[in-house]
């Protein structure tokens, strides 16, 4: 059988248009996703309110796993996703959530005091082990409580330092290490919530 290679300069030209013409996504971001669809988890909030992940009400969430008694990490990030959020053209599109790993230790309520001191619009949510679990294995994220030295003593948790983009329809669509220039992933989002 014979095909015609006469639509091929046609076609080939069209699809070079249409990659020139779609704007590049995420371009500053560690990696991204390709919209990888979370699971349907619950996060605890303060007094008990239960905040459906999935359900962002058509805004996007950027997320970032961590604990209040961290020393350094934790500060770092959240202090680059307050400059990050404060540069944005629209910030009322982002919603901006600290995810404790570390519910034993940290409550709702210790939590939504701790993201609230690096800006007042942000949110603070854990969850139960299992819930924690199906989430970070959704977001390729792992995370290790570590051994106290002594009984009942404090210990240090390791964790990602990643910033999970989520789109409104609860799905992961980029990666930001926070180690960048903050501008860098307010001008990203801006770019895309035009």
């Amino acid at each position: 059988m014979m095909y015609s290679t006469r639509w091929i300069p046609v076609l080939a030209a069209g699809m070079i248009g249409a990659c020139a013409a779609a704007p590049r996504q995420f371009p500053h971001a560690y990696e991204r996703a390709g919209l990888k669809t979370l699971p349907p988890v619950e996060l605890v909030m303060a007094g008990g309110r239960q905040l459906p992940l999935a359900a962002a009400q058509g805004r996007w969430i950027w997320l970032f796993l961590g604990y209040a008694n961290c020393p350094d990490i934790c500060p770092t990030t959240l202090s680059y996703l307050a400059d990050a959020y404060q540069r944005l053209g629209t910030p009322e599109k982002v919603e901006v959530l600290f995810v404790s790993v570390d519910p034993e230790r940290d409550s709702p309520e210790l939590l939504a005091q701790h993201a609230a001191y690096y800006h007042p619009g942000f949110l603070g949510a854990t969850a139960r082990r299992p819930v924690l679990d199906a989430l970070t294995h959704a977001l390729g994220a792992n995370y290790e409580l570590g051994e106290p030295q002594v009984v009942g003593g404090s210990y240090v948790v390791s964790h990602p330092n990643l910033i999970y983009v989520i789109d409104p329809q609860g799905r992961l669509a980029a990666t930001y290490a926070p180690g960048r220039n903050a501008a860098d992933l307010a001008r990203d989002f801006d770019a895309l919530t035009r």
